[in-house]
């Protein structure tokens, strides 16, 4: 994960701040996270403000997220744009500023370990696997057939956001030697599952990028023609998942679980940090309240919430936010919030000490969360 910091305190000296960042290219947002400091707690200063973003200049100022009174020192925001540039905008009866503007990327995972699912021919002309994942895309993977199949294996369980392939001539080339099929797969969490992301026929461009926004262990990369073929290079975009904190943590719901829709058929509490994300955690209401105790004082890093079908259809998640406190005699702070999800995980990065967490969601109907996964250090 890539994050851009400002410096100590920006302030203009002025009832009004509005200041821009230009970002190296275009760059996909998926959090950011705003430092107020006492401008943010001491409600005779900042009353509103604003996140903006455009993808290109001479492009229209796209609002991110908005609020009033921040009422903390810091606001977490979930994102999901594709940004050039970005903008923060504040007004306050009083002279205001911001100690620290935090964004947070999708980058390219590292260390991937590739390997052939066919025989590759043993000639210095041809390319080996490696070169797959070798950051130069003039250096193909060239097994010397016309059926190619590459697994790419990042060491771990990884929220891959995307997958890019870069095919060169094997793209573009329809009169000559060129991909007429490919797919993408991913293996699930159980190891036992391969997934088909996404399929196609002639690519008719030198790239192709695949959303994927998910989960899985392993990927796979395969192709078929009549000719042999190769693909110049594979980058793929996400963030590699740390080891969950060690459970078992205690999970409780603050709505009330309706006997016969919720704890009827099994979608109780517990569901939602079991590990599974086929299970459910569902109260069989608009809102939910799930409370996790972590048992000690825990240095959070970074929560995937897996949604389903809740967080890609707007006919159910409107809002929700994680709050944590530090002490069960201390108040909830909010840590991230956001609108409808508009996909099924969510990834944020998160730096605050806790003894307790809360994830809350409202929806125009009932709604539900399949996983949540918290990553960590306790502190004792």
């Amino acid at each position: 994960m890539s994050r851009l910091k400002w410096v100590p305190l920006a302030y203009p000296g002025s009832t009004k701040l509005d200041y821009t960042i230009a970002l190296s290219g275009l760059v996909h947002i998926s959090s950011a996270r705003i430092t107020w400091g006492y401008f943010g707690t001491n409600p005779l200063y900042i009353q509103s403000w604003s996140l903006m973003g455009r993808n290109g200049v001479g492009q229209p100022w796209v609002t991110l997220a908005q609020g009033g009174f921040p009422n903390s020192n810091t606001t977490g925001l979930s994102l999901d744009f594709l940004a050039t540039d970005l903008r923060v905008v504040a007004s306050a009866s009083h002279w205001i500023g911001i100690y620290d503007l935090q964004i947070n990327v999708p980058v390219s995972l590292q260390n991937l370990a590739v390997s052939a699912n066919m025989q590759e021919v043993p000639n210095t002309a041809f390319g080996p696997a490696a070169n797959l994942v070798d950051g130069n895309p003039s250096t193909r993977a060239y097994p010397g057939s016309g059926s190619l199949d590459y697994t790419l294996d990042p060491g771990q369980a990884a929220y891959i956001e995307a997958v890019h392939i870069t095919w060169g001539d094997f793209g573009i080339n329809a009169g000559g030697a060129h991909v007429e099929s490919w797919r993408v797969l991913g293996l699930a969490l159980d190891g036992l599952n391969w997934e088909v992301i996404a399929q196609g026929l002639f690519p008719a461009s030198a790239k192709t990028i695949v959303s994927v926004q998910n989960r899985y262990r392993k990927l796979r990369v395969a192709a078929e023609s009549s000719n042999w073929i190769g693909i110049g290079e594979v980058q793929v975009v996400g963030n590699a998942l740390a080891s969950a904190l060690a459970g078992p943590l205690t999970v409780r719901s603050n709505v009330p679980e309706d006997p016969v829709y919720s704890l009827a058929w099994r979608y109780q509490a517990a569901n939602l940090m079991d590990g599974d994300p086929s299970t459910l955690a569902y109260p069989g209401a608009k809102h939910l309240d799930y409370q996790v105790a972590l048992g000690t004082q825990t240095r959070l890093s970074q929560a995937v919430v897996d949604w389903g079908y809740f967080g890609t259809n707007p006919a159910y998640i409107q809002s929700w936010s994680i709050l944590a406190r530090s002490g069960s005699n201390q108040p909830w702070v909010t840590l991230v919030q956001g609108a409808f999800p508009g996909r099924a995980i969510t990834v944020v990065s998160l730096d605050y000490t806790a003894t307790d967490l809360r994830l809350v969601a409202d929806g125009t109907n009932w709604i539900g969360i399949y996983e949540l996964q918290l990553e960590g250090v306790p502190l004792q």
